[in-house]
């Protein structure tokens, strides 16, 4: 039998799935390196009664996405083995696509970034109630959050690179 190994992104969360084009994630085994630096992976069966309707994401350079515990989508060379020293947090992620938006999901997406800005930006890691989106907006802890006038920014951003 291989010995399996389990796989951590960038910020010390661990990889639950490759991640689809639909709203799933899709198991897998990973038994180490392959010469190249690849990874050796097998896809469990667990969504075998979908194959044509499945399809793994992939960054702007092909390489394949996985996604940690937490939802962020991170590519293979992104990734470390048990083990291994964990690579650093990329402050962007080169080669990926700024973002694959149809007009209404950016326009939800800018609506939310503005209402975090309002609402809850100065907050997070303050309030005594915090929100669950408080760990999304520091990646555990492990990020400072923006603040409104950087998510204001990142808006901009969003806007004129669609």
């Amino acid at each position: 039998m291989k010995q399996k190994f389990n796989l951590y992104a960038p910020n010390g969360k661990p990889i639950v799935g490759t991640s689809e084009t639909m709203l799933t994630l899709r198991g897998f085994n990973c038994y180490g390196r392959n010469p190249d630096g690849s990874l050796q992976i097998e896809a469990n069966d667990y969504y075998k009664d979908f194959p044509e309707t499945e399809e793994q994401r992939r960054d702007a350079r092909g390489v394949l996405l996985f996604q940690d515990e937490s939802g962020i989508d991170w590519p293979e060379d992104y990734l470390s083995l048990e083990g291994e020293t964990l690579k650093p947090t990329p402050e962007r992620v080169e080669g990926m696509a700024e973002h694959d938006l149809d007009a209404r999901e950016l326009a939800t997406v800018l609506a939310a970034l503005r209402y975090w800005a309002r609402h809850q930006a100065g907050s997070v890691g303050k309030s005594p109630n915090p929100l669950p989106e408080d760990d999304i907006a520091s990646d555990g802890g492990t990020l400072e959050p923006m603040r409104a006038d950087e998510i204001e920014k990142l808006c901009e951003r969003l806007n004129t690179e669609g």
